[in-house]
Formats: C-alpha cells, structure tokens, sequence
C-alpha cells in the first residue's frame, strides 16, 4: 500500500458551517485554529474586511463559494426542511431570467387518414421568472455557550432546525398567501381533501385529487403522522416507510403536524441560494417568534414597539440565518393534501 502523502479529512457533514458560527463571533485569529478546515478563516476574512461600498445582492460571494455551505450542509437541511427535501423532485430554475413554461397538457392529434391532413397539438405556454426573495429567521445564543469546546454540535443543530421550521412552513402552510416578491405556499389556495376517518378512502381521494402526470410524485409529512397512517392501514401498508400506495415517501419533522402533503415535483419549479448567516452582539431584540415591531409592509400603523433585549447587555449574540429562494407552482393539479384523521382502515 502507497503510504499516504497529504491530509485526509474527517470532518464531521456540516461541522465547517458550525465553525463559521462560532469564528463569527471570535474572528479570523479565532478561525484559524480550524488547520484541517481553512476555508472557515478565509470565509471570516472576507466577512470582516473593510468594505469600499454598498453591497447588494450577488457582490459579495455566498458561502457555498467560500467552502462552507457544502453539499453535505445542503442535504443535513434537507433532513429538516421539506422544501429543501423536495428539491431533487423539483425543476431548478435560474433566478431572474425568464423561462418558457408550459402551462397545460396539451390537446389534439389522433388517427390520420390518407390524404388526411395531421391534426395540430394545442398547447398553453408563457414565462416564469423568479426574483430572489429572503427568507430566514434568528436564534439567539449565550457567550457561555460559545466558550463551551461542543458549542459547535449545539450551533448547527440550533441553526439546521430554525431554517428547517421556517422553509417547511413557508413551503407547506396553506394560510400563507403571496406577499409582494415572496410566493404562496405550494397548498395555498388548494381545495383540502376531507378526512373521513376511512384512512385508505381519504389516501385514495388525495392522489384522485393530482390531475398533472404524477412522474415527480412524492408525499411529504411527519414520521409521527406517517407511523399513524401505519397503524391504521395495518398489513395493508407493507413498504411503510419508504412508500405509501406506491408513491416515494419524504419525512420531515417540521412538515405542519397533522398535515398529509401530495405534490408532483414534476410540475414545481424553484430557484435558490445556499443558507447564509450573520452575528451581532451588540443589537437589541424582540424575543418574540411573531414580533410587532416589525414594519408590515402596506400597514399605516407602522411597527408596534415593544420591549428589547440587548445582546450586549445578556451576554448574548444573534444569529441571523437567511437565503434567497423561490418556487412556483407550475401548473395546477400538482399539489393535493388533507389534515389526518385515523379511523378505520378500510
């Protein structure tokens, strides 16, 4: 055997991001511990640098560019967001360029007869274009955390489930209507399927309810949910938990509780950006996860002031996770889904 000649690395899916974390609040000097990941010092250096102007979105390099949001970041999310979970399902788009999309299936064509002239297919189609729109939230952490040496598991555990919740929610909520830029949840607007308790009828009239082609068919929901379905199909359900009537399973824990998603992939598009992410130690907060003294946007009242937390003050700092995402249902029929209620199987 050829004896080894440079570094090999073992560093844990994701433990880069969770350093970048814990270098944002100590520096480059901090960062540069990290021999066996450099790319954690390069990311800080370029985040604290002095900078010559404004930066919008697109100037500054993401973090995927700097070797920290990895591939293996982007599928650790995946276990915690079902829009990240269903995007190898999805279509990927470009953002702001615009892309011919069709937009129904098509009708015409049949038997020709000699001499006959061939029938034209009429199809629909017009432009999709996805402006990139943030979304993302905050988490707040002590410096007595940050001290600890497993700081780092607790970071990115804290940060893969506070982007996880607000993506899955976004993604799947069916009262979140569009809002400027920001899209609809893929279920807004969609006719809800009635559970009548006959947990096989009411799965049955879920997939009735998908009028696309049904290629990228997928079920997103809870483990809890889906043992539920499990109990109440019994031996009816043999390939529990991969796939339920032969349709691919996708679990995520931050899918809406109760809630029993269909969507063909096939017929969702979607542009977007690896996760990103900020600290502060010297802001103050709402510590609150629906705050009023935000700006809502069209309001004539404007914010609502409230009480604030100084991180300064606490001893604490201020995560802000975001990323720049889109999606758009393409076409309607793709996307089906009821609130559970287990009753008898049959």
């Amino acid at each position: 055997m050829a004896p080894i000649t440079r570094p090999v690395s073992s560093l844990g899916p994701g433990l880069p991001f969770a350093r970048f974390l814990k270098s944002l609040k100590y520096g480059v000097g901090f960062a540069e511990q990290y021999r066996d990941s450099p790319q954690v010092a390069h990311a800080i250096e370029m985040r604290t640098k002095g900078a010559i102007g404004a930066l919008v979105s697109g100037d500054a390099p993401d973090l995927a560019q700097l070797g920290i949001a990895d591939a293996s970041m982007a599928l650790l999310l995946a276990g915690q967001s079902a829009f990240e979970a269903c995007r190898s399902r999805m279509r990927e788009l470009p953002f702001n360029v615009p892309v011919p999309r069709q937009v129904d299936g098509g009708s015409g064509g049949s038997w020709v007869q000699e001499g006959g002239g061939l029938p034209v297919v009429s199809y629909g189609f017009d432009y999709l274009k996805f402006k990139p729109v943030r979304c993302g939230s905050v988490f707040v952490a002590s410096d007595e955390l940050l001290r600890n040496p497993q700081a780092e598991a607790v970071l990115l555990a804290s940060a893969l489930a506070a982007q996880g919740r607000t993506e899955s929610d976004l993604f799947l909520n069916p009262s979140l209507a569009a809002s400027g830029n920001a899209p609809a949840s893929i279920t807004f607007g969609v006719p809800a399927v009635t559970a009548t308790g006959n947990i096989a009828a009411d799965l049955a009239s879920v997939v009735s309810a998908i009028t696309t082609s049904g290629r990228g068919l997928t079920w997103l929901l809870r483990l809890t949910d889906l043992a539920a379905i499990g109990a109440a199909l019994g031996a009816a359900a043999p390939d529990l938990p991969r796939t339920l009537l032969g349709v691919p399973v996708v679990l995520c824990p931050n899918a809406p509780a109760g809630q029993v998603t269909l969507v063909d992939g096939s017929e969702v598009a979607f542009a977007s950006a690896p996760l990103d992410a900020e600290l502060s130690d010297q802001t103050s907060l709402e510590m609150d996860s629906a705050p009023t003294n935000s700006m809502v946007a069209g309001s004539p009242v404007g914010p609502v002031p409230t009480t604030m937390v100084s991180m300064y003050q606490t001893n604490s700092v201020a995560y802000k996770l975001s990323r720049f995402v889109n999606w758009s249902v393409v076409r309607d029929g793709a996307v089906a889904y009821m609130t559970l209620n287990t009753g008898s199987p049959a």
